[in-house]
Parts: structure tokens; sequence; C-alpha cells
């Protein structure tokens, strides 16, 4: 089964979301990976590594530099979250 077909039969799952992020990222097809990182995110908010994805994928290729950082409770990590700062690319 293909990612896409992956997708269509279960648009909720951030698997294949972030599979296909990671691969639109390596053949250099921003826009998709930024679509396919923010899904993954909005579908799987408490996934450390989801969230950390995104920010480095931010971070070098946003139009906006994002900082990230993440608050990771060891007892509980579902609970982890992900805080950004987005400043401009280009500072004065």
């Amino acid at each position: 089964m293909s990612l896409l077909t992956a997708v269509e039969c279960d648009p909720s799952s951030p698997h294949p979301h972030s599979s296909l992020a990671a691969i639109y990222k390596a053949l250099n097809d921003r826009d998709n990976a930024a679509r396919h990182y923010l899904i993954t995110t909005q579908l799987a908010p408490h996934r450390p590594n989801v969230l950390l994805n995104y920010a480095m994928f931010l971070h070098k290729h946003g139009p906006l530099h994002a900082l990230a950082y993440l608050n990771y409770n060891n007892n509980r990590p579902y609970k982890a979250q992900a805080h950004f700062l987005f400043v401009p690319s280009e500072l004065p």
C-alpha cells in the first residue's frame, strides 16, 4: 500500500503523514512537507518526536526561523509539550 493510499484510507493516522513529510522534505518539496508535518502535529500533538521533527523543519526551511524546546516529563511522556518562538529569518 502506498503512503498516499494509507492517508486516503485512514486520514487520522499520523504515521503516513509523518513519512510523507520526510519524503517531501528529502525531495525539496517544502510546501507538501510543511503541510504533512503540520497535519502530523495536529494528529499527534503529544509525541515529542513529531513536535521536534516539525520544529527542525521550520527552523531550516520555514519563512520564519523556529526556536523550539521540548518540555518532556519522564514520568508522563504523553504530556510532552513543544514551545515555539518564531522570529524573522533576516533580522535588521
